[in-house]
């Protein structure tokens, strides 16, 4: 599938995200549908999502379809949203200790990259760091990224 290296990049910004190792291979499995996050913007909703995997992976792995992004209560995130978060009632209560309200963004159209952009190619390439949670990454970057991706798979 190659969706993000085509006109959806021009459709929405473009989020560059880090996440953690083990949330990340349950999006690419299709386990986790939902990505939780304390801040956001729904600005960025029908946003193209690159998948960042923190350490010990610390790449580019992926990307994805922000379908939605919305602000919600963390009770109602919770009730609502539990079973595609791909988290467990400790993890979710640990990340949200003492905020009332949270992000819940729903993801489609998963792609895994065959060849990640490890966070060394990122820096010496665009002069990027990762974010520690997230960031608006232009648009040539991130075509950059998945083409040479398609160029390097098809």
């Amino acid at each position: 599938m190659h969706w993000a290296k085509s006109s959806l990049l021009e459709q929405g910004p473009i989020v560059l995200m880090s996440i953690r190792p083990q949330y990340v291979r349950k999006i690419l499995e299709g386990t986790k549908t939902v990505e939780l996050r304390r801040k956001f913007s729904q600005n960025f909703q029908s946003g193209v999502l690159l998948i960042y995997a923190t350490a010990p992976v610390m790449a580019v792995v992926g990307a994805a379809r922000i379908v939605l992004a919305k602000d919600m209560p963390i009770t109602q995130i919770w009730r609502m949203h539990r079973k595609e978060s791909g988290v467990c009632k400790t993890e979710f209560d640990a990340y949200f200790h003492n905020v009332e309200r949270g992000y819940v963004l729903s993801l489609s159209q998963v792609m895994p990259l065959e060849n990640c952009v490890t966070r060394g190619e990122m820096y010496e390439r665009y002069g990027l760091v990762p974010p520690q949670s997230y960031r608006i990454l232009d648009a040539h970057i991130a075509r950059d990224i998945l083409n040479a991706n398609r160029a390097n798979s098809d």
